[in-house]
């Protein structure tokens, strides 16, 4: 099955802390997909909110995501929203 690939950058102010790993988990339980998450060469499963807390991708990191499985370009798609919209923080 085809992987997609997409790199982020963690624009929240305090990385990706419990609040956004935990988005993360819940957007991408919803989704019939595989999705690995990497930091250099460290990766994580995206469904496991402690699994991408071990990243410790602070603000400015650079997230690479891969998705395979039936719904991978929807669940990147989401994940994509997420990002940009770096996980309704709101900055001020």
């Amino acid at each position: 099955m085809d992987i997609v690939t997409r790199e982020f950058i963690v624009g929240t102010k305090s990385g990706l802390h419990a609040r956004p790993a935990s988005q993360i988990a819940r957007t991408v339980h919803g989704f019939d997909a595989t999705v690995t998450l990497w930091k250099g060469h460290q990766r994580a499963d995206a469904k496991s909110v402690f699994s991408i807390l071990i990243l410790e991708a602070g603000p400015g990191s650079t997230i690479r995501v891969e998705v395979s499985g039936p719904e991978r370009h929807q669940v990147l798609t989401a994940l994509s929203t997420l990002f940009e919209n770096n996980f309704q923080e709101v900055i001020g």
